[in-house]
């Protein structure tokens, strides 16, 4: 079994640019697991092999870093340690 190889873009804003919403594309469409990450202004179509982590405000940025940090904190505990 061949693993996927995952690719993570924060972009800033969730649509992007042509540029990067057009990479995503052909990064996806060669197979790979694409994670986008930024501030969602409007919106998108979900493209295949992508997945959005987005937020709208701090509060919502805030909690969501609090959800990973805690996962990371109890699935990989050596691996945050070396992150902090």
């Amino acid at each position: 079994m061949i693993k996927k190889i995952k690719i993570a873009i924060y972009s800033g804003t969730v649509p992007s640019t042509t540029f990067i919403e057009r990479l995503i594309t052909g990064m996806a469409g060669q197979g790979f697991e694409v994670l986008l990450f930024g501030v969602q202004n409007k919106k998108v179509s979900a493209i295949e092999n992508t997945h959005y982590i987005t937020h709208t405000n701090r509060v919502s940025k805030l909690l969501l870093f609090l959800k990973y940090s805690l996962l990371l904190y109890l699935f990989k505990a050596k691996d945050k340690k070396q992150l902090d």
